[in-house]
């Protein structure tokens, strides 16, 4: 079997690399499934986020001991502290934060980030589209104008005009983990 070494006695070791692709082959699930029910209901399922926060913890302890959970609080604690004014401006919705956390639990801090910058480039673009079909730009420069005021000077979150679709920003966030492992993987 590869990837598996065998011990004196008899046990068997998951080798490291193994490690990452068992990670990542649940990293995927977890993106279909966030992606899906966020495109599907506007929705990304606590079940689905928390239970891969647990699992990211368990998996990380099991295959690096205390170092690995340490290291997967702290990219689940920055990961929280970043989104946090973002949850709090109504610029995410705290699905969007919690799958970000999930990210950070199973692969780490910077991998969640990358996540959500190739997520937020390929959300822009789409929007972009969309803006222009419905003929919305400026209703949207508006909203930002607000939403970034809002932020600037602190007041209280603002309610934005409604007019525009909702984006499923899971449904982003999750293609973005997708372009992430494919430039780990094929680009590298």
């Amino acid at each position: 079997m590869r990837g598996w070494v065998k011990r004196k006695n008899n046990h068997r070791k998951i080798l490291p690399h193994n490690k990452v692709k068992l990670i990542e082959i649940i990293l995927v699930g977890l993106a279909v499934i966030a992606g899906y029910t966020d495109w599907r209901w506007r929705k990304i399922f606590n079940w689905t986020t928390f239970s891969a926060i647990v699992l990211g913890f368990g998996l990380n302890f099991v295959f690096y001991h205390w170092a690995g959970l340490k290291q997967t609080g702290i990219a689940v604690g920055i990961i929280f502290l970043m989104v946090f004014p973002l949850v709090y401006f109504d610029i995410f919705g705290p699905g969007d934060a919690k799958l970000l956390m999930a990210i950070a639990a199973l692969r780490g801090w910077e991998f969640s980030l990358y996540s959500l910058m190739y997520g937020a480039i390929v959300a822009g673009g789409a929007m972009a589209v969309i803006l222009i079909i419905h003929k919305k730009v400026s209703v949207a420069f508006n909203n930002i104008k607000q939403i970034f005021l809002g932020f600037i000077l602190q007041r209280e979150p603002v309610k934005i005009n409604s007019a525009l679709p909702p984006v499923p920003f899971g449904l982003f966030v999750s293609i973005g983990v997708i372009l992430r492992l494919a430039e780990i993987y094929f680009i590298r």
